[in-house]
């Protein structure tokens, strides 16, 4: 939706690739959003039932949609994928993270980037060492490296054992780091730096819904 003029412009689009979008158990979701200048590019998911059923192949996609969301095209898309963050550097580049499902069904945490896009190419996954379940929930680009935060879990639904995971990762997929050592909380939502070269992080317990917003030097 459109909220810079007078009233509310709302649009909505529905994949057509799949014909069961309105049974309850399957989701399609718009999760993240960048404008780059001249349109739109929207990262998500489509044919989710997050039962990862055998039946069921879900994809993580991007759109682009133009400035007065008149159009959509859909612009990439990989199955077993979801898509949850975007963010631009300033060279105009941009960055999405999620998670990507293995054919052991082990969750792996994933980065694709304008440039894989461009060329059609398999986005990059990471893993830590602590636990076998990784994913990403927001991208955050500052300086010369991609901060990439989520969770790491003993299981697919992070029932338990589940830690929050910042992670590092330079403009050429590298790992440059990986921070997992926030005690107490169960997952990192959102990361973002400051004007003073530090970050802000949003953390989350899963068990007792606790929330807290943390600076860190990373």
């Amino acid at each position: 939706f459109d909220c810079s003029g007078e009233k509310i412009e709302l649009k909505s689009y529905t994949s057509s690739e799949y014909s069961d979008y309105w049974d309850t158990d399957t989701l399609q979701m718009f999760t993240s959003v960048i404008f780059d200048g001249a349109n739109y590019i929207v990262c998500g998911y489509e044919n989710c039932d997050f039962n990862y059923s055998n039946d069921k192949v879900h994809r993580g996609v991007v759109y682009k949609i133009n400035k007065d969301l008149s159009s959509v095209e859909k612009i990439y898309s990989r199955e077993n994928c979801l898509f949850f963050g975007i963010d631009k550097s300033t060279n105009g580049k941009y960055y999405i993270c999620g998670e990507y499902t293995d054919n052991g069904n082990i969750l792996k945490g994933l980065l694709l980037t304008s440039d894989m896009i461009k060329n059609e190419s398999q986005p990059l996954t990471y893993s830590t060492d602590i636990q076998p379940y990784t994913w990403f929930t927001q991208s955050c680009v500052y300086s010369d490296k991609i901060i990439l935060c989520g969770q790491t879990a003993s299981d697919m639904n992070a029932t338990k054992d589940s830690y929050p995971l910042v992670m590092a990762i330079d403009f050429a997929g590298k790992k440059l780091w990986e921070n997992t050592t926030f005690a107490g909380y169960t997952t990192a939502y959102s990361c973002i730096p400051n004007k003073i070269g530090t970050y802000i992080i949003q953390l989350y317990n899963q068990h007792t819904g606790e929330s807290a917003i943390v600076s860190s030097d990373l």
